[in-house]
């Protein structure tokens, strides 16, 4: 059971003026839904989005948004559920820094879940196989998709998880696509028999931790449980001889028989006079420019390099990858001599 702990973080309580109010909130959230399972089922402790944006779309620094997950995951612990669910994510910057806090504060199992628009993408872009190599190598120990469609629409996004990573498998649809009825409501019009049914494909695309999201009723869990348990689950095949790069939008696959893969290295200052003096004047058009020129000829992956003299390498590699992350899809290799640039990048 999943408390509803959903938006109990610091910024989103402080648009209502409760952030004061955090600890208090989430140990009585905690423990009304103790009481309400009666012993008999794994508290979850209930994470999502803040509503503030990391850059460079917002102006939230990454290390602000992890210690922001950091608390509110320290009071969930503190009121002792037995897993963590990051779930509803439609950025998966966001998501790596809420995972990110959990392992840093904890050693509570974490699944993860997105939403994905009709594009079989997030809001911010990401396809869902990306998602879910990003998620598996950060530690989660489940992934998959909730809220956005009906069963129907979610069996492409599973399926294509699936070929990409090991660990079990998140289908938590909704009763359908939302329907306006007469008097202007949204309904979901999906019964709990059909929902089953549906669900049942999801378990064949390869879903073992089932759900419900919006619409769905205690009858719908009650069907989709007799539906689903006699279903056998299918083999699961996952190569371990392909290697994977992802950026937040784009993964590259690969493996020792695959064919060469270019790796662009023009944005790179040396023997570049013109660029480096774009880049000391505070322009990062030329570094974009060579982005576009090198992804439009072929490659696959762009090195980044601004070891020069007369800079803080730091802030230019930084401002580099910020506006490189608006301008490309392509994965970025870090290339710098000093290891706190790396690490910063």
């Amino acid at each position: 059971i999943y408390a509803p702990t959903f938006t109990a973080n610091r910024i989103k309580l402080k648009e209502y003026g409760l952030e004061d109010k955090q600890e208090e909130f989430i140990l009585e959230l905690v423990n009304l839904t103790k009481k309400a399972s009666n012993n008999k089922a794994l508290i979850a402790g209930d994470i999502t989005m803040t509503g503030k944006q990391l850059r460079p779309v917002g102006d939230l620094e990454l290390e602000e948004l992890i210690d922001v997950y950091k608390e509110q995951i320290n009071y969930l612990v503190k009121a002792g559920v037995d897993l963590l669910v990051i779930e509803t994510m439609m950025s998966l910057a966001e998501t790596r820094a809420a995972l990110i806090a959990a392992k840093e504060v904890c050693e509570l199992p974490v699944m993860v879940s997105f939403t994905f628009e009709e594009s079989g993408r997030t809001l911010f872009g990401t396809d869902p196989a990306t998602a879910a190599i990003v998620m598996e190598s950060l530690g989660a120990s489940a992934i998959g998709v909730n809220c956005s469609s009906g069963p129907a629409q979610m069996v492409e996004i599973i399926k294509q998880m699936k070929d990409v990573c090991s660990i079990p498998l998140i289908a938590k649809p909704n009763a359908g696509l939302p329907i306006m009825d007469s008097e202007g409501n949204m309904t979901y019009p999906m019964k709990a028999e059909e929902f089953a049914k549906e669900m049942l494909e999801l378990v064949k695309a390869g879903a073992t931790i089932l759900g419900g999201c919006c619409g769905t009723t205690p009858d719908h869990i009650k069907v989709l449980k007799e539906t689903v348990k006699p279903a056998i689950l299918p083999a699961r095949i996952f190569n371990q001889n392909v290697r994977y790069l992802t950026s937040e939008r784009q993964t590259l696959r690969f493996g020792l028989d695959g064919n060469f893969i270019i790796v662009g290295e023009r944005i790179n200052p040396t023997g570049k006079k013109a660029f480096q003096e774009s880049v000391r004047s505070g322009s990062m058009e030329m570094v974009c420019e060579f982005a576009q020129q090198q992804e439009e000829n072929g490659a696959a992956i762009l090195d980044v390099n601004l070891g020069m003299s007369g800079i803080d390498e730091k802030a230019k590699m930084l401002e580099a990858i910020d506006e490189l992350s608006m301008t490309t899809a392509l994965p970025l290799a870090i290339d710098s001599s000093h290891p706190e640039v790396m690490e910063a990048a």
